[in-house]
């Protein structure tokens, strides 16, 4: 981010992919113009999930920033390889391709 607050934004993003855990328990995960919304509440929610938040949802944020028009039914192609994409993040428990440091030993 700190190339984007000084003015010099990179010309490719560090990672192609970023997943956002909302508070409402959902996922979701964002790759260039594209956010894709599981709409499956986690079963650790303490609140009912609201009905809204209850299904998929995909937006292209490049010309939808509000999130404002689902287009998943346009989309099947994006969805399946967000979906994909977002279950290999979360069953491999990161979302980095670098190897992960070993942690010291006392």
């Amino acid at each position: 981010m700190l190339p984007a607050m000084l003015g010099t934004p990179r010309e490719e993003p560090l990672r192609p992919s970023m997943i956002v855990h909302s508070p409402n328990g959902n996922y979701a995960i964002r790759s260039g113009p594209w956010k894709y919304i599981e709409g499956i509440p986690s079963p650790t929610l303490k609140r009912p999930p609201q009905r809204d938040e209850l299904h998929a949802q995909l937006y292209n944020l490049q010309v939808d920033p509000g999130e404002q028009n689902n287009v998943i039914d346009n989309h099947p192609e994006i969805v399946k390889r967000l979906a994909s994409l977002l279950e290999k993040q979360r069953h491999s428990g990161r979302s980095s391709t670098s190897v992960p440091r070993r942690e010291k030993s006392p």
